[in-house]
């Protein structure tokens, strides 16, 4: 089982895919503080490739030296949960907020 992730800036729309991912985290590096972003997963079980999700968004905390951001995506959940995007600040100047998924029942 891997994962396929596109993820983009919202003003921008360029767009960037990363292929083969097998962990269930995966880091997006380098964002810029007061910025909207936006993801979507797509699950490859090495026969079949799923359509991609929809797009989450979130955006990042203002205040964040540009490039000092990290987002860690919680690739299964994305797939098919809702999106919590509460910031979690880690320290001085880095801003760090974790995107993780819950399955509604």
């Amino acid at each position: 089982m891997s994962y396929n992730l596109q993820w983009r800036d919202v003003a921008t729309e360029t767009t960037t895919t990363v292929t083969g991912i097998s962990a269930l985290l995966y880091d997006l590096t380098g964002l810029s503080g007061s910025t909207q972003y936006e993801f979507r997963v797509q699950e490859d079980d090495g026969t079949t490739t799923s359509d991609y999700s929809a797009w989450f968004g979130f955006e990042t905390a203002s205040g964040a030296i540009v490039g000092d951001v990290t987002a860690t995506i919680v690739l299964d959940t994305a797939i098919t949960g809702n999106i919590d995007t509460s910031p979690i600040i880690t320290g001085t100047p880095e801003i760090k907020p974790i995107i993780t998924g819950t399955v509604e029942v």
